[in-house]
């Protein structure tokens, strides 16, 4: 692997590819400024829907990328032909007014009241689950960082999840981490008090949860 070497983000040849990699950008973007501007303005002229509508518990949820939008918007509907209307408008979370939300992963619970869905910052592979109650579109209190690659599944009145408790390192971005533990949320409770429910054996260097 040629490029493993770029894993070290300090390492001077880790910033020399960087600023080569933006020269030979600029120098493809150079005195091409208004052509670039003019096709971006003509495709913003339009939404772009990922229309693979997924049915769950009798809704069917897809992302819409309207031109108002930085990033999709996950609709609702209640027959596949139906009216849509907005449910998680990733905007709506951002903790700054430059942050760019992306919605990862989402799951009904089985009543067809609740939404979790698991949110992510600026493309990180790390997300914030929140839970949404799909009548009043309108977010609960519930929310658990730093999840990772983590699907959801509910049961009665949670669902469960899988975090990495322990890291290697302070840089977010490239720190190690350990193996993940599976934990079971209570709706209307501190993600504090989650129990546990499985933890890896000691000595598995990889694993992971299929759910």
């Amino acid at each position: 692997d040629p490029y493993r070497p770029l894993e070290n983000l300090d390492a001077e040849a880790t910033r020399t590819w960087v600023e080569q990699e933006n020269n030979l950008t600029d120098k493809f973007t150079s005195g091409r400024s208004s052509m670039i501007n003019g096709l971006i303005g003509k495709i913003d002229q339009y939404g772009s829907s990922s229309f693979v509508a997924l049915r769950k518990r009798g809704k069917y949820f897809f992302r819409f990328h309207s031109k108002d939008e930085t990033v999709p918007v996950l609709f609702i509907r209640k027959t596949i032909g139906g009216e849509g209307s907005e449910i998680v408008k990733p905007s709506d979370f951002r903790e700054k007014k430059d942050e760019i939300l992306l919605v990862e992963e989402y799951a009904v619970s089985r009543d067809n009241r609740y939404l979790a869905v698991a949110l992510s910052k600026a493309g990180s592979d790390r997300t914030t689950i929140r839970v949404i109650d799909i009548d009043e579109k309108k977010p609960l209190n519930d929310m658990i960082d730093n999840v990772k690659f983590s699907s959801l599944a509910w049961k009665d009145n949670g669902f469960f999840y899988y975090k990495y408790d322990s890291v290697i390192g302070t840089n977010m971005i490239s720190r190690a981490d350990i193996l993940p533990k599976l934990r079971y949320h209570i709706l209307g409770t501190s993600s504090k008090l989650d129990p546990l429910i499985y933890e890896p054996p000691k000595g598995i260097k990889n694993f992971t949860f299929w759910y």
